[in-house]
């Protein structure tokens, strides 16, 4: 839950509130409003979106979105470069990941997701989450690099269709380091190295 603890406040049965409502942030404060985005940005859209079929309670929603609430709007009041900076690095990602569709090329756009998940968690107070999106933006990366260095390897074929589980044992990591990279591999050797050096300082293997 979020670091930032209602103390003295006692939780209804649906993890609601029950206190005082909060102050209401101003009108000035683009912080303050929601609204939907209009249906030619998504790709897909079947129904009526903006219809509500099954409107979430209120004391739920308020439940729900109270503590995550405070804490975004205080953690963005006071943290407003290192957020933009997050978010320019999440921007710059995608930018990096090219047209190439190698094996690095799902893995990146996954672990893209992971970043913007983890910047969000992190807003919004939910740290523990943050950090397992990070490393699992790492995991994802790291496969894609070995689908890069050895895309003939075995247990890494397996893998790709469902019938292994990749690990990194030390030794195959050191082997890594040394492997060239395949023909079809759009980075150089030595960043891949690097990314498999910082997988195993990251993971301790």
């Amino acid at each position: 839950m979020p670091a930032r603890h209602a103390l003295g406040h006692s939780l209804e049965a649906l993890g609601g509130i029950k206190s005082a409502m909060p102050k209401r942030k101003s009108v000035k404060d683009f912080r303050s409003s929601r609204e939907l985005l209009p249906d030619e940005v998504f790709a897909y859209v079947t129904g009526d979106r903006w219809r509500p079929t099954d409107l979430v309670r209120k004391r739920v929603w308020r439940g729900i979105m109270h503590l995550p609430d405070d804490v975004a709007l205080t953690t963005s009041n006071h943290h407003g470069k290192q957020l933009r900076t997050l978010y320019t690095f999440w921007g710059a990602w995608y930018e990096a990941i090219g047209e190439d569709q190698d094996a690095l090329y799902g893995a990146m756009l996954d672990a893209g997701d992971c970043f913007q998940s983890s910047t969000f968690d992190a807003l919004h107070g939910y740290y523990r989450s943050a950090l397992s999106n990070l490393r699992a933006a790492l995991d994802l990366v790291a496969i894609g690099t070995v689908g890069n260095l050895t895309p003939d390897d075995p247990v890494y074929a397996k893998w790709k269709v469902g019938n292994a589980r990749l690990v990194f044992p030390r030794t195959q990591l050191r082997r890594l380091t040394k492997e060239p990279v395949s023909s079809a591999g759009r980075m150089d050797r030595q960043p891949l190295r690097r990314i498999v050096r910082l997988y195993t300082f990251a993971t301790g293997r």
